[in-house]
């Protein structure tokens, strides 16, 4: 698996890249700093179209060094268990993670659930590449994030400001307005069809025991048709306020669902 991820990764991301210092993240190969307002003082080649507005234009400002901070942050809470969303996210980090080392960007990785369960600090060798694949495919997804304690970590690991890469299925709302205010932050939703529709499933009706995956207690209930357009509306409304958050903090989104290809869906991210 994690051959044929570095292969379709290379492919997708550095086909018909030049020069001896590429880079697939947005900043041009040097170390991202700020969002400032733009003015005609400035490169028209640093204005950051995606955080940019119709009352306001933003571009992104860099230290002189050429290089770029990335840090990924997988959030494998008990959730993840469902369908096969931990192994899109498997796909994610191991995609990111070849892409910032090929750039020969610094890699910084954070693995998080209840609490942080693995930190990688800086590094810009190969093997961690291997190492984040290892460790994202060998992790228990369980536990419910702990948002506070998210934040707290996040901010005292990852000390310089990075490009900032959130993957998890983000059922629970999670606050991203401190750290994209520090960080050029991105998150990567990951979530199943079924998980978010639940009339097109039929066959799963009636009294049925359901595990909740973060606590992993169990619980009675009644399925049927009102309750499954009862649900599909919180998860709605959920998703809404979700995704209000993500375009007031400025955080650039993207949402993989579990039959879609996570690599095309990066390199669109990412551009």
């Amino acid at each position: 698996m994690k051959k044929l991820i570095l292969l379709e990764t290379k492919r997708k991301f550095f086909t018909n890249r030049v020069g001896a210092h590429t880079t697939a993240f947005s900043g041009s190969g040097v170390e991202f700093k700020d969002i400032i307002h733009y003015d005609s003082s400035q490169s028209v080649r640093n204005i950051n179209w995606k955080k940019s507005t119709k009352e306001a234009v933003v571009s992104n400002s860099y230290y002189d060094e050429r290089e770029l901070s990335i840090a990924i942050v997988y959030l494998n809470s008990g959730s993840m268990r469902f369908a096969n969303k931990a192994e899109k996210a498997i796909e994610a980090v191991t995609a990111l993670s070849s892409v910032a080392i090929e750039s020969r960007e610094s890699l910084t990785t954070l693995f998080f659930n209840s609490k942080q369960s693995a930190f990688y600090p800086p590094t810009k060798k190969r093997t961690a590449v291997d190492i984040n694949y290892s460790h994202a495919s060998s992790s228990i997804c369980q536990g419910e994030i702990d948002i506070k304690l998210l934040t707290q970590e996040i901010l005292y690991r990852i000390r310089k400001r990075s490009i900032l890469f959130i993957i998890g299925d983000f059922l629970e709302l999670i606050d991203l307005s401190k750290l994209s205010h520090i960080y050029e932050t991105y998150a990567v939703v990951i979530r199943a069809k079924e998980e978010e529709d639940l009339t097109t499933s039929k066959a799963v009706e009636g009294d049925l025991n359901i595990v909740d995956l973060n606590s992993d207690k169990q619980e009675f209930l009644t399925l049927n048709r009102k309750s499954k357009k009862v649900y599909n509306n919180l998860l709605k409304e959920h998703d809404k306020r979700l995704i209000e958050g993500f375009r007031k903090s400025q955080v650039i989104y993207t949402k993989i669902y579990t039959e879609e290809n996570t690599i095309d869906k990066l390199v669109e991210l990412t551009r």
